[in-house]
């Protein structure tokens, strides 16, 4: 069944005003695997624990972007991937929600940046590879990157 002492337990869908949940309850709330669809559009389908993400899963957003990776008490903590509407794509260290630790970010241009971030920016030192596959140590320096003793807005554009 799906109910058990009154409490919402193991396979069954609710639809609520923020969307709707389809998966494992366990205690009354989201436990174990299920997929939330946001009234918005947004997606999530993964792991939960206490009705909120946790574990492994993939976040989906309206402008196209992605999340895969994990999730602890309801925000992307850990390792992952996030695949931007451009095609862009960062994997690496995730902390509240943001590109935070060790990361590389690849961008459609074939360029790459191998290094540190903090709230979802690349932080100091790192290598950048060109597309042509050419690395080169670089630096975020006061909001300019510093590179081969040239100091440009970015690397990520083929000379």
């Amino acid at each position: 069944g799906f109910y058990k002492d009154g409490l919402l337990e193991g396979m069954g869908i609710v639809t609520y005003l923020e969307g709707k949940y389809e998966g494992e309850f366990k205690n009354n709330s989201f436990n174990g695997k299920g997929i939330l669809t946001y009234k918005s559009g947004e997606r999530y389908e993964g792991e939960f624990k206490n009705g909120v993400k946790h574990g492994k899963g993939i976040y989906a957003y309206l402008d196209g972007s992605k999340y895969e990776g994990e999730f602890k008490n309801g925000i992307a903590e850990g390792n992952g991937v996030v695949t931007f509407r451009t095609g862009d794509k960062y994997e690496g260290e995730f902390k509240n929600n943001t590109m935070t630790g060790t990361g590389v970010m690849t961008y459609t241009t074939g360029c790459k940046f191998e290094g540190q971030f903090k709230n979802g920016q690349p932080l100091g030192k790192g290598v950048a590879t060109y597309g042509d596959g050419k690395k080169v140590n670089a630096e975020l320096k006061d909001g300019k990157w510093v590179y081969e003793g040239k100091i440009g807005d970015a690397f990520l554009h083929e000379e």
